[in-house]
């Protein structure tokens, strides 16, 4: 009981100390505080390690991604496009002469026509029924021969004049166009004048 005594004399005294100084306010609140204080950490530390607030980072201008790099521009030119090749000339003089009427079917006749000084043209007589005069005729190029026209022939004269069978240097070959699409009106082709004649 004595004990007792002394520690709430010296409470008191404690007491009446912090009164007259004016701290005894501050105790209380320190006293109180321990009694209301929770375990997480106090505010102003949660507000510190918070990072930064939403509208500060919709705010925030967002990086750009790194421009598309420039296409890449080849300095390999096109290929030039392989020149023409030119038609073969007719070797030699061939033959002088050639009867339509004796060559025997499937036999072909390269017949060369043009004037004196120009580039010759190349054209492939084959021979389907040799009483009729009807052939197949078709250009031949420096790639190779072309397309074949159902055609009836004749021998001509320079001036175009029905000659006969016989294919002549210097004569022309008349052609005229056969089959459904041309019908009975059409007219005749001149290939003239043979520069040279050769049989295959």
């Amino acid at each position: 009981m004595h004990n007792a005594f002394g520690t709430i004399v010296a409470i008191g005294i404690v007491a009446s100390g912090f009164l007259l100084t004016g701290d005894l306010g501050w105790c209380v609140r320190q006293v109180s505080g321990l009694f209301h204080r929770t375990d997480g950490p106090p505010p102003a530390e949660v507000a510190a390690s918070a990072g930064p607030s939403s509208s500060a980072t919709a705010d925030s201008p967002t990086p750009l991604a790194p421009p598309a790099p420039p296409p890449q521009v080849s300095d390999a030119k096109e290929p030039a496009a392989a020149p023409r090749r030119p038609l073969p000339r007719p070797s030699g003089k061939g033959v002088d002469q050639v009867d339509l009427a004796q060559l025997a079917l499937g036999q072909r006749v390269v017949i060369w026509t043009g004037a004196t000084g120009r580039e010759p043209l190349g054209h492939v007589l084959e021979l389907l029924d040799a009483t009729s005069g009807e052939a197949l005729l078709l250009r031949r190029t420096a790639d190779g021969d072309g397309p074949a026209r159902r055609v009836l022939v004749a021998a001509g004269s320079p001036a175009g004049a029905v000659v006969g069978s016989r294919l002549s240097r210097r004569g022309t070959l008349l052609a005229t166009p056969i089959g459904l699409a041309h019908g009975t009106t059409a007219s005749v082709e001149t290939l003239g004048p043979i520069v040279a004649l050769t049989v295959e």
